[in-house]
């Protein structure tokens, strides 16, 4: 197996970052909330492998940022979608 890079794992956040501007349109509520469980789950692996990396503040600070704006989309989605009522489920 092949190990991760904290470039990788970077890479990896700022891919994450740019599917979900597409996928939070379409996902419904119970999905938007499993994704931000699995967000937090692969932030808090990603987490763990860098400081066992011995990355430097500057690189876990970055990666805890991203990880923050990503959550903070998929929020304000759930968030937006909570509002517009079941929308997605009703009348068309």
């Amino acid at each position: 197996m092949k190990p991760i890079t904290v470039e990788t794992l970077l890479g990896t956040l700022t891919a994450q970052s740019a599917l979900l501007s597409s996928l939070i349109r379409v996902l419904p509520l119970d999905a938007l909330r499993t994704l931000e469980a699995d967000l937090m789950r692969e932030a808090q692996k990603a987490n763990v492998y860098l400081v066992g990396q011995a990355a430097s503040a500057e690189v876990l600070e970055s990666h805890d940022e991203q990880v923050a704006a990503n959550l903070a989309v998929v929020r304000e989605a759930y968030a937006q979608k909570e509002r517009q009522g079941t929308n997605d489920n009703g009348g068309g």
